[in-house]
């Protein structure tokens, strides 16, 4: 079994309140969700209107398979413009 994450440090640049941020949030955790049938959550900075931190998992027989379905969130996350991605780290178990 291979376990494969990501933890997202994110920044919104253009929320000017946490409806805001919760309405971009809310739809990237859908789309991602959607394409890539991942467990996802946002996992601290629940307060904060400009940050937030989510995860990302997913669960393999492969490793090759586990870093294909990050990697696919990875961009699609990545191609949302009002957000900014601070930092990235991904573990497979």
């Amino acid at each position: 079994m291979i376990i494969g994450s990501c933890r997202l440090d994110l920044y919104f640049p253009g929320s000017n309140s946490l409806k805001d941020k919760r309405h971009i949030l809310k739809s990237l955790i859908q789309r991602t969700r959607a394409a890539f049938n991942v467990a996802i959550a946002e996992v601290e900075h629940h307060d904060d209107w400009r940050l937030a931190t989510i995860a990302i998992v997913t669960v393999s027989n492969e490793s090759s398979f586990s870093s294909q379905v990050i990697q696919g969130a990875l961009r699609l996350i990545e191609k949302n413009p009002e957000l900014e991605l601070l930092e990235i780290q991904v573990e497979m178990l």
